[in-house]
């Protein structure tokens, strides 16, 4: 009877064992246990594996308010092999903050076809903007990447620090100089612009640069996401050419995803100046989806 029960266990063992091989076996090279959360370092650059299907959530608690920058690719070495995801940025409650499902590729065929297509607008992108997305982010403030994705991929978050100023106001605007290129963020979910005081000592043409890295949609003119710049008078108020024609707005843009214009003021060919006197730029988000880096720089012709 003993020897019965004792052969019983060692059946049983075996069985687990076999089991337990069997499901090894099954399982994908790289995988993660359910329960182990993902998140990336608070600065600088980190990586996180995505080998899972269904969404993924990896956390980041912001070590600076500045930007976060994400780029996908793909873990497979087999030549010809892309990656690519939908990523929605989301809030510490896992909420949306930025477009949902947006979709990240280095297929570069995709690109390609991004390219030309925004040929038409005169815009120089570069296909490197079809894996990757820029977010405005708060010092110790948590947030969450919702990711989705077919095959395995690594994604990776570089982190930098912006000096936010509280120029938020047209009376707390901060003055810029000529010639001199300033940085700043758009924090996601922040309702506040930024604004900026030019003083023009004397009369001229006056050239504004303007660049940006954001999140959303990156084909034009869709314009569901990017970086709203305004060029205004004194009086905060939008500048237009012709006083109130609105169509000879030439100062004032969209920028979005690493491309930039330049503008200056003119009419049917003609070079306008500008009175000598204070002028205003007016820098916010689009949408309340979007968020980003921006630069400004302004010059006289």
């Amino acid at each position: 009877m003993r020897s019965g029960k004792i052969y019983q266990k060692i059946l049983t063992y075996l069985l687990l064992l076999s089991l337990t091989a069997a499901f090894m076996f099954d399982k994908p090279l790289v995988t993660f246990a359910s329960e182990t959360e993902k998140s990336f370092s608070r600065m600088g650059t980190s990586t996180v594996l995505v080998t899972e299907s269904g969404t993924q959530y990896i956390k980041f608690k912001s070590g600076v308010t500045g930007y976060l920058t994400l780029k996908i690719a793909s873990l497979s070495n087999v030549s010809g092999t892309f990656a690519d995801a939908r990523v929605t940025f989301c809030d510490g409650s896992k909420n949306a903050l930025g477009q949902k499902n947006e979709f990240l590729t280095t297929n570069t065929q995709l690109a390609e076809r991004y390219r030309v297509a925004l040929l038409k607008y005169s815009i120089n992108f570069k296909k490197s903007n079809c894996y990757s997305r820029t977010y405005g982010v708060r010092k110790n403030t948590t947030y969450y990447f919702a990711v989705k994705t077919k095959d395995p991929i690594k994604v990776t978050a570089v982190v930098k620090s912006v000096s936010k100023g509280k120029n938020t106001t047209l009376k707390t605007a901060k003055s810029i100089s000529k010639n001199k290129k300033t940085e700043n963020v758009i924090i996601a979910g922040d309702k506040k612009a930024d604004w900026y005081k030019i003083n023009l000592k004397k009369a001229g043409k006056i050239q504004l640069e303007y660049t940006a890295k954001t999140n959303g949609s990156i084909v034009l003119p869709d314009n569901k996401s990017g970086i709203r710049i305004s060029f205004c008078n004194s009086d905060g108020t939008l500048f237009y050419v012709n006083g109130n024609n609105k169509s000879e707005d030439y100062l004032s843009s969209v920028v979005s995803q690493s491309w930039c214009r330049f503008y200056r003021v003119n009419s049917s060919g003609s070079k306008i100046d500008l009175a000598a006197g204070t002028y205003y730029i007016k820098v916010e988000r689009l949408t309340k989806k979007s968020s980003g880096q921006y630069t400004l720089k302004w010059s006289t012709y």
